[in-house]
């Protein structure tokens, strides 16, 4: 939706922005970053523990937002069903809220989605104990399974399709805001500490430019770098690593028409933390426990017709 109403909100959104925000910290298991730096998505048997009773309604995003706990996550979580308003996700949902409370795992499959948008007042630590579940849709969290693609048995790729009647967040702003993000990383032989400012910011539309081919992630995802370009077709962001999930409609798009050095994909896209280039950093001699650029990639959970 590139209209005059989506700059409108990004530039009010911009003035109400703090000059300072809150800092979150998240302890992760180092096997655990290296057991997902290279892949899309991640499987959970999830506890639900709370859930909307509906969808957000398109203005809001269509979503729907449940939180619990997973062995495989170890750390409080929420897990999103993108366009859940559709009647094709009904028998997802209604899973979901049949497990909700019960003590009963259902198996959650989806993006991995590390992101400081909602992080909490003290530090969470990785831990493969499940904690006690917390009442709430969205407690304190900087973990999410955000697109889902299945619960249970019940594959929701094809829910991965733009959102009709939400305002998207505008690139420029977008990923000017994601390279500013500044994270200060520090590491043990077994755990990675980082430390982040809060920040959103989901569902950025841009145009990707590629650059080379996409290549193919351990769990059957892909992976093409590109740079992000603005409404004018400028770059705002270069050599980003964009994610495709496996059995969704953005890789079924670009399995039908691969994508080459210089084609270019109008797109709907999340930020998470890039875990690759994170770890990377992380166990370096350039390492200086300083604060530094924290890595980003970009979950493309939408194509625009062209």
């Amino acid at each position: 939706m590139r209209s005059a109403v989506r700059k409108a909100v990004a530039a009010l959104m911009l003035m109400a922005w703090p000059s300072t925000l809150a800092a979150g910290t998240v302890v992760l298991k180092r096997a655990w970053v290296v057991k997902y730096k290279d892949r899309a998505t991640i499987d959970a048997d999830m506890l639900v523990d709370d859930a909307h009773p509906h969808p957000n309604t398109p203005k809001k995003d269509s979503d729907l937002h449940f939180a619990g706990r997973a062995k495989q996550v170890g750390l409080p979580m929420v897990a999103e069903i993108m366009n859940a308003v559709q009647a094709s996700q009904k028998d997802a949902v209604d899973l979901i809220h049949a497990r909700q409370g019960t003590n009963t795992a259902v198996d959650v499959k989806g993006a991995w989605r590390l992101w400081f948008e909602h992080p909490p007042a003290t530090a969470q630590k990785q831990s493969f104990v499940l904690p006690q579940g917390k009442p709430g849709t969205n407690p304190a969290h900087v973990f999410e399974i955000h697109p889902v693609t299945r619960v249970g048995t019940k594959a929701v790729g094809e829910s991965l399709f733009p959102i009709k009647d939400y305002v998207t967040k505008e690139a420029a702003d977008s990923f000017n805001r994601f390279k500013k993000l500044k994270a200060t990383v520090t590491t043990t032989a077994s755990a990675i500490t980082i430390q982040s400012p809060m920040i959103g910011f989901n569902y950025v539309e841009f145009d990707l430019r590629a650059r080379g081919v996409d290549k193919p992630l351990s769990d059957g995802g892909r992976v093409v770098l590109a740079d992000a370009l603005d409404d004018s077709g400028d770059p705002v962001a270069e050599s980003v690593r964009m994610i495709f999930l496996p059995s969704t409609k953005p890789a079924a798009h670009i399995a039908a028409d691969p994508l080459g050095d210089g084609d270019e994909l109008h797109v709907l896209g999340i930020p998470r933390v890039n875990l690759n280039g994170l770890y990377t950093f992380a166990y370096s001699a350039e390492n200086d426990g300083k604060p530094r650029q924290l890595p980003y990639e970009i979950v493309v959970v939408a194509i625009y017709p062209e």
